[in-house]
């Protein structure tokens, strides 16, 4: 009786898994595909919506612009000739994956750990941890869930030891849906040093297949970045790096002020000693951690797989409009993993050092944090039902941010509501301190006066553009329009 029920613990972890999941996301099965990026990525992708062989071949060497997704592409092609531009496979199969990713979760910690509970619970949290919200919710996520599920595979692969080109053939597909797993030798490498702490030809030798790999895919990647790279400021790398990670930080234990979009940061002056301070704690966290890496195994492996899967969005900071975000939720996506990983062990840890009492209290109050964690997820997820619900639910965040503002300004356009577009603008423009963001809004209210037939109103706004930033040439087209008209 003991061993038929130990045969059915893995379908029933995987069942509850899925079922969890479900529960979270059903809801965004009904939702619209949104305005952001969703449109470039697939509504409005000649990729995606032409029929023929020759598309599909153009998948494996164009970009998304930046990214070089081929894999992620291809899935949206098969859901477009099977269900045309009906949202709801698209969201059933992120809500999929998720899925998946969580069971996988289970089988790569209990081979960390070689506890069953560790991995249970593991897998537990990473199904309905709110940061996943936006990845499974936003169907442009894809990527992220696609990579990561052959990520987890490749590494299951690599950890159970079985043929080098089955692991090399997932971590392929892995980096075929999203460059950011060039990061996996470096993962194994960790999981090598942490068995006897030593760097030597044999774990350079177990991990050359996969750098071989991760090198050619980084090339593949640079090409598509050539012209984003050019404008990045390797001075601010290490503050935005050292945000990012202490705001994941933050958000994998506390995650109760998560904005589905962005974290900018208009201005960022790296003569000021405060904005040093996070690079400080990151620095002297893994230090400690180095220098104590043989008493506390664990911790020092789960921070380190943290750091090494997030890296990758470090240069992912500097857009061409005028501000900084430091970082997205889908960024963390499989990172957060070894944050799980530490709180699994530490929970453990101090399972064991109590009585049965001290038992049935740690369940009852991981029962309220993993049902607080659920409802949590749920509501972020909400926030991506169309375009205005996820425009308003990220002014509630920064409502003093006033390209958001403008991006409600633009999908009313879209709409024909340009007089309640007027209002956006004008609100974004009282709240943002920006002079460059508020030039864009000037210009933005500039071309919605235009519709209205307010030329005189829309000259004003155009010049007021052109004074915030003088070589803003949209904005003096615009005004030479007005005048010429």
């Amino acid at each position: 009786m003991h061993r038929s029920l130990r045969k059915l613990q893995i379908p029933f972890i995987a069942f509850a898994l899925f079922a969890i999941v479900f529960l979270i996301y059903k809801q965004t099965l009904f939702f619209a595909f949104v305005a952001n990026d969703d449109a470039m990525l697939i509504t409005n992708n000649p990729l995606i919506l032409t029929n023929g062989w020759k598309s599909i071949v153009a998948m494996f060497h164009s970009y998304d612009p930046e990214l070089y997704i081929p894999l992620t592409l291809l899935t949206y092609k098969v859901e477009y000739l099977l269900f045309g531009l009906n949202p709801l496979p698209f969201h059933a199969t992120n809500i999929l994956l998720h899925a998946i990713n969580s069971f996988l979760v289970f089988f790569v910690v209990k081979n960390w750990s070689n506890k069953r509970s560790i991995a249970c619970l593991c897998a537990l949290l990473f199904a309905v941890h709110p940061l996943h919200a936006e990845v499974v919710s936003w169907i442009t996520g894809r990527k992220d869930l696609l990579s990561s599920t052959f990520f987890l595979g490749a590494l299951l692969s690599y950890q159970k030891e079985y043929k080098l080109k089955w692991t090399l053939i997932l971590y392929s597909l892995s980096l075929f849906a999203k460059g950011n797993a060039i990061t996996f030798p470096f993962v194994i490498a960790l999981l090598e040093y942490q068995k006897e702490y030593k760097i030597d030809r044999n774990l350079l030798r177990k991990i050359l297949p996969y750098l071989i790999l991760s090198g050619i895919f980084l090339i593949i990647g640079m090409f598509g970045k050539l012209t984003y790279m050019s404008m990045l400021s390797l001075s601010l790398l290490p503050i935005i790096s050292a945000k990012s990670i202490l705001l994941h930080i933050r958000h994998t234990i506390f995650p109760t002020t998560l904005s589905n979009m962005l974290y900018p940061i208009t201005q960022i002056n790296i003569y000021n000693i405060d904005v040093w301070i996070p690079v400080f704690i990151v620095t002297i966290i893994a230090i400690t951690l180095y220098v104590f890496r043989k008493k506390i195994p664990i911790i020092f492996f789960g921070f380190f797989f943290f750091i090494i899967t997030l890296s990758p969005s470090f240069l992912v900071f500097e857009k061409r409009v005028p501000f900084y975000n430091i970082t997205s939720n889908r960024y963390a996506y499989i990172s957060i993993l070894g944050l799980l990983y530490i709180i699994c062990h530490l929970i453990n840890k101090y399972w064991q050092s109590l009585q049965k009492i001290g038992h049935t209290i740690i369940c009852i109050l991981l029962s309220i944090g993993i049902v607080t964690l659920t409802r949590i997820s749920k509501m972020e997820s909400m926030e991506w039902r169309n375009n205005s619900t996820l425009i308003l639910s990220s002014i509630e965040y920064i409502p003093d941010f006033g390209l958001y503002y403008f991006y409600m300004g633009e999908f009313l356009i879209e709409e024909k509501r340009t007089m309640e577009a007027i209002g956006w603008y004008r609100e974004g423009i009282m709240r943002e301190k920006s002079p460059k963001i508020r030039a864009v809004l000037h210009n933005a209210l500039g071309k919605a006066y235009q519709k209205t037939g307010s030329f005189n109103a829309a000259q004003d706004e155009f010049i007021t553009a052109l004074s915030l930033i003088e070589d803003f040439e949209e904005a003096q087209q615009n005004l030479e329009e007005v005048q010429n008209r």
